[in-house]
């Protein structure tokens, strides 16, 4: 698996094309051309597209402020599980104009909720935390957050964070946290020598938000810069 392709769904949404190195399709200029205009809304409306290294990246802005963004591999490129992957990477969503960034974005209609089901002692860990769905199944698109700013980040493997007495620990505030925006839904304390193991229930949203910033790199030419893995693509109007 390319590197570049190993980033593509954890990075899409974090990586801002202002600051890429390496854009895949094209290397743009970094100053405007001569005959630059400004982009607006209306001048963004159509579809773009990216092809290189075996893979199509196609992104359709419509005029009533809906996206669609999607991915597809070449089998001779990719294995079966690889083209899966990146085919259900795609998002579809809203964007808007900020001067010169396009952001691509959702945001659900339904509150997550956590609720704390149970707690215990266990003296051979630091903290050890369980977060799974209401059905069962361990949750995702959460992290534990350290102190009030909810910083640095653990991330949960198959639901749950254990620390083990042989790692560094700083006492204090832990907060679980929505990976899509940040949104802390609940605090909790561990003890030592009181409660240490906690397990909560997650009841997610209807989507998981995400917010992803590209940029218009020439609105009369038509492309657009978005982040891919730790660089960037280069999408061109074809419409």
């Amino acid at each position: 698996m390319r590197a570049w392709h190993a980033l593509v769904v954890a990075a899409f949404a974090t990586i801002s094309p202002a600051t890429a190195q390496t854009l895949l399709c094209d290397e743009p200029s970094r100053t405007p051309p001569p005959d630059y205009v400004p982009a607006t809304p209306a001048s963004l409306v159509g579809t773009y597209r990216c092809v290189g290294e075996g893979i199509t990246i196609t992104l359709h802005l419509d005029a009533n402020g809906r996206f669609q963004q999607r991915y597809e591999a070449e089998a001779t490129s990719f294995n079966k599980a690889e083209r899966a992957e990146l085919e259900q990477a795609g998002h579809v969503g809203r964007w808007r104009l900020e001067q010169d960034r396009l952001v691509l974005f959702e945001r659900p209609r339904r509150e997550p909720a956590v609720r704390l089901v149970k707690t215990g002692v266990d003296p051979s860990v630091w903290m050890r935390v369980e977060v799974r769905l209401n059905d069962g199944r361990p949750a995702q698109g959460v992290y534990v957050g350290e102190g009030i700013e909810a910083n640095p980040q653990s991330q949960l493997d198959n639901g749950v964070l254990a620390v083990p007495k042989t790692h560094a620990w700083e006492p204090g505030v832990r907060q679980i946290v929505r990976q899509g925006d940040d949104m802390k839904l609940f605090s909790f304390t561990p003890a030592e020598g009181g409660p240490n193991v906690f397990k909560f229930a997650y009841s997610p949203s209807e989507l998981e938000p995400f917010g992803i910033r590209a940029r218009v790199v020439d609105a009369a030419r038509g492309a657009i810069a978005v982040p891919l893995g730790i660089g960037g693509a280069l999408l061109k109007r074809i419409d």
